[in-house]
């Protein structure tokens, strides 16, 4: 699945880069908080993300990593697509879904039962983008939000896997700094 992400990453900036005055492109990382359960053990992540733009049309791709929770090392790739304003001016905003998810690269025990988990794969996403004094530098703040299961894993009779599934939303705050990779649209002076 990730392989996928990545060849459809590369093929949208390979493709965008062929007429960089009539797209936007918005490169850099950010930082935040989630609202995990305390079970998950983690609650603040970074990612790099990608930002392309072509007039109201965007696309997001996201790849974040954050080591040490209760499930390992977290891997959270996702690819939005979506509606955004002008990234021209100094102020724009965006609202995209996403496909993708995160994951972990163990299993965690407690309480004598062995525990994973799974996001839905679909995510929400809004933000705002700030261009101080219309520089190439964007400042950004990002809302998004997902479900999730945490479940018990193995052969357990159905009243336990009930009783010990965890589900719900889990919704994450960034702040991010990008550097707008082409410049603005040079306007025609009569």
């Amino acid at each position: 699945m990730k392989t996928i992400f990545f060849a459809l990453f590369f093929s949208c900036v390979t493709f965008s880069f062929k007429s960089q005055t009539k797209n936007q492109h918005l490169a850099g990382i950010n930082l935040g908080y989630s609202t995990w359960p305390k079970m998950i053990g983690y609650k603040f992540e970074s990612n790099f993300n990608y930002f392309y733009a072509y007039k109201h049309f965007c696309s997001k791709f996201e790849l974040g990593i954050a080591p040490g929770t209760n499930f390992g090392n977290f891997e959270r790739v996702y690819l939005n697509f979506g509606y955004t304003t002008d990234l021209n001016t100094g102020y724009s905003w965006h609202a995209m879904l996403g496909v993708g998810g995160t994951t972990g690269n163990k299993t965690f025990d407690r309480d004598g039962y062995t525990y994973d988990f799974v996001t839905s794969g679909v995510l929400f996403s809004s933000g705002v983008y700030y261009r101080p004094s219309f520089n190439r530098f964007a400042f950004g703040l990002h809302y998004a939000v997902t479900k999730y299961i945490i479940y018990p894993t193995g052969e357990h009779p159905t009243a336990v896997f009930v009783s010990h599934t965890t589900t719900g939303k889990v919704s994450s705050i960034n702040f991010s700094a990008s550097y707008k990779l082409n410049r603005a649209k040079q306007k025609k002076v009569d």
